[in-house]
């Protein structure tokens, strides 16, 4: 129960900054705003893994290091980069349904990469969720036509 919430925390956290991020593209581009929210973010995690989590960062292994610098590149940086894109053209409305679209893609990477399991209600939801996509992304179309 506690991974749920956890998720829907993150999903709170990640809906608020869309519209917060919204607000901020009115006064500067997409790539300053990028910049500043990666330096804002780097000061407080920083801080707080320097605090808290020191000693597992010094003792951890060089391929740990190197996953997480990629997540990190992958997730902080060009994901960041297209999302706030994205959200500065289409607006929030449209962009979070399209990257709420993860598992679409996360599920095959995992089954492949991770060698997760994949399960009849896990397919049966990725599927959901791309049928919504069809749905958003046909209603944006006729709505800018």
């Amino acid at each position: 129960m506690l991974g749920i919430v956890l998720a829907a925390l993150s999903s709170l956290s990640f809906a608020g900054a869309s519209v917060f991020a919204r607000l901020g593209f009115r006064q500067v581009a997409v790539l300053k705003g990028t910049w500043l929210t990666l330096l804002a973010g780097l000061a407080f995690v920083l801080a707080v893994a320097l605090a808290t989590q020191f000693r597992a960062l010094v003792t951890s292994s060089l391929s740990t290091l190197l996953w997480f610098a990629a997540v990190g590149l992958i997730t902080l940086f060009v994901g960041r980069l297209l999302q706030y894109a994205a959200i500065k053209y289409v607006g929030v409305v449209v962009t979070t349904p399209i990257t709420g679209s993860a598992p679409v893609f996360a599920l095959p990477l995992a089954v492949v990469l991770a060698s997760e399991e994949l399960s009849l209600p896990v397919l049966a939801g990725t599927v959901l969720v791309v049928a919504g996509l069809v749905l958003v992304i046909t209603q944006e179309k006729r709505a800018s036509a």
